[in-house]
């Protein structure tokens, strides 16, 4: 089963935030489409202030799909589900005045660990793998950021519809 459709929310009330990532920290913000930034608050790199750090996020509130009764009724044997991957990336963001002691590597593993008061954390899924994207920096990660491709107007996933494969093509929501 697709997504077929995601709650943009209204005119006047709507459900997508612009927000602006750092390049090389876990710092992000909501940010107008006008606002300038001249470097990352907490870092203080240049590349947040590029246009291509700055998306359009959609916290995820309401979804819908279709399932025909048919499809729905199907037996786990015939079972022919096609599964998608997706780019996620983990995001964490924390204030210099929120960690409490210093990062300690532990001996004989790749990682460490640090005490931190609170921290933001953010799991950004960035679309469909399949389809590559452009790449940006986030958090200090090189990502592929297919994005979703959405109806501005009415939430509608044109490709999650059979036979569609224009935007144009797609039935859209009253």
């Amino acid at each position: 089963m697709e997504i077929d459709g995601v709650d943009l929310g209204t005119t006047r009330n709507p459900a997508t935030l612009a927000r602006r990532f750092c390049p090389a920290c876990g710092w992000s913000e909501r940010s107008g489409r006008d606002a300038t930034v001249g470097a990352c608050p907490r870092c203080r790199a240049p590349g947040a202030a590029d246009s291509g750090q700055l998306l359009t996020t959609l916290p995820f509130r309401r979804a819908s799909a279709y399932a025909s009764r048919e499809l729905a009724m199907r037996d786990d044997d015939t079972d022919d589900r096609r599964r998608t991957r997706f780019t996620v990336l983990t995001t964490v963001a924390t204030r210099p005045d929120d960690i409490m002691g210093t990062a300690r590597e532990l001996d004989g593993y790749p990682f460490g660990a640090e005490v931190l008061r609170t921290a933001d954390i953010r799991w950004l899924n960035l679309g469909p793998s399949e389809r590559g994207g452009a790449t940006r920096m986030i958090a200090g990660q090189e990502v592929a950021t297919p994005l979703f491709d959405t109806c501005i107007h009415c939430g509608v996933v044109p490709l999650a519809q059979r036979g569609v494969r224009e935007r144009a093509d797609a039935r859209h929501r009253g």
